[in-house]
């Protein structure tokens, strides 16, 4: 057999869920965007897409949204327009202002106290996606703590699973969040085959190392998720950070 160090939780792969096609077309777009070094988008300056996310359409809003998007490093300057963009009225408008902020990443945390309620917004892919721009905000979003650790009582697991990758930026800081990330990840105990639950149950491991020693409660927890299909490749390392152990291999 071969070791091989699993990839990083921000590379999951969740195959069965519309969500995931989002993440990973936003993983991609953020070091394309963050590349840009013109201030011009398809002959257009930023400031016409500022204008464009106040239109009275909310397709026009949307699509202006994203395009600020498009500017990287060099859109920040739309911040506010973007942030006041998480409180619109319809549902598309908040996801392409969350999706603009996850590719700011940490430049967009003066974002983070709008994108905190959104989190317990009615629509399962904004409340995901606002997950997201939390996730690539970084450390800088743990004023958002308490919503990520009510949110991760939601049924949606992948919202779930990047609840947990969000909560797992903030270290040793999250350690309020132990109880809750271990109460999630015990969820459907009987299910050794859902490749969502698993997901979402690595997330979980892999933010619970990232906590480090104060999250002890939950060992007799991940050494039973390790049991689960490929869940051991997360909880091991995990384990070993908990325990302040050098990282063990992980098998495949």
């Amino acid at each position: 057999m071969t070791t091989e160090k699993e990839a990083k939780p921000m590379r999951i792969t969740m195959r069965t869920s519309i969500a995931i096609a989002l993440m990973i077309s936003l993983c991609s777009g953020l070091h394309a965007g963050t590349e840009t070094t013109s201030a011009v988008y398809r002959g257009r300056p930023l400031a016409d897409y500022i204008d464009g996310a106040k239109s009275t359409a909310a397709d026009a809003r949307a699509a202006a949204i994203r395009t600020i998007g498009r500017f990287g490093k060099e859109g920040i300057p739309a911040l506010p327009v973007v942030t006041a963009a998480l409180a619109d009225p319809e549902n598309d408008v908040r996801q392409a202002a969350a999706e603009t902020i996850a590719i700011f990443g940490p430049e967009g945390a003066d974002a983070v106290s709008a994108l905190a309620p959104l989190l317990a917004d009615p629509d399962a892919r904004t409340r995901t996606v606002a997950a997201l721009a939390l996730r690539e905000i970084g450390a800088a979003a743990k004023p958002a703590l308490p919503q990520l650790i009510d949110a991760l009582k939601d049924e949606d697991l992948v919202f779930r699973m990047t609840v947990g990758l969000a909560i797992g930026n903030f270290g040793r800081g999250a350690k309020p969040a132990v109880k809750a990330l271990i109460e999630a990840g015990n969820d459907r105990v009987d299910d050794w085959v859902s490749v969502p639950l698993r997901d979402m149950r690595r997330a979980m491991a892999w933010a619970l190392g990232e906590i480090g020693p104060d999250a002890k409660q939950a060992l007799p927890a991940m050494r039973e998720w390790g049991k689960f299909y490929r869940v051991r490749w997360y909880t091991d390392p995990a384990i070993a950070k908990i325990e302040g152990k050098p990282d063990p291999p992980t098998w495949r």
